[in-house]
This record gives C-alpha cells, structure tokens and sequence, in this order.
C-alpha cells in the first residue's frame, strides 16, 4: 500500500505532462479496474495546479513521496480486504515546501497462495 502511494505521489515533472504520468508509473501495483479507470482522476489527488506542474517542470524539480501507515482506526481487515489511513508527505526538489495528504486506501488481495500480493484498489484523498 505505501509503495504503491509513494509512486503515485512521486513527481518528474519533465517525464509527463500531468501527475497521470506518476498513477501510470504505479500500475504494477495497482487493482487492474483501479489501473484502468483511475488514471483521470490522478491529476485531482493532490493540492497541485497547472502552474505548479509547470514551474517544476521549467526548474527540473522533481517532487519525491514518502507514504506512513498511521494508527487511526479502519474497518477490520479480512482475508482479501484491507482498508488504511496514510500520511503522505510530498517533498519538491527546490524550495516550494512540502505538501502533505490523509489518503485514506484500500487494497485488495489478488489470489490465494504463494503468489498471492496486494494491490491498491481504490484512494481518497481527505480535503
């Protein structure tokens, strides 16, 4: 799950014209209908404009994500659900300051057995 967000979260600007850049770079890690049907919603996540995009852009900046786990409450866990809340600090490379968000995910279990893995299934991000 934190994987997963911190790649969403995490920005290179000059790679891609918007943040669906960085939900597209997530896929591996992501439910397949998330996957899917997720990406227009990439660039309404985080608090960030047009001109924020491109301004790191002109500059270079790249904006790197770390994603906690915290210790609020959430639904019970089951064998193929587990729903989290997540703080997400997003640091840009220049002098703009961090943007932090309360995302709150939920992922899913793929299959039983050795293959078995988590995926993200779905994101909201606390306004």
């Amino acid at each position: 799950m934190a994987a997963a967000l911190q790649t969403m979260f995490t920005y290179r600007p000059g790679e891609g014209v918007d943040p669906r850049h960085a939900f597209d770079a997530a896929t591996q890690l992501l439910d397949p209908e998330f996957a899917r049907g997720g990406a227009p919603a990439a660039i309404a996540l985080a608090p960030v404009t047009p001109g924020m995009w491109q301004h790191w852009r002109d500059h270079l900046v790249t904006v790197t994500a770390t994603a906690r786990v915290t210790a609020d409450d959430h639904p019970p866990d089951t064998a193929s659900r587990a729903a989290r809340v997540v703080a997400v600090s997003m640091q840009p490379s220049d002098t703009t300051p961090a943007l932090r968000l309360v995302v709150f995910a939920l992922a899913h279990r793929t299959q039983d057995g050795q293959d078995a893995r988590w995926l993200l299934a779905n994101v909201q991000v606390a306004s």
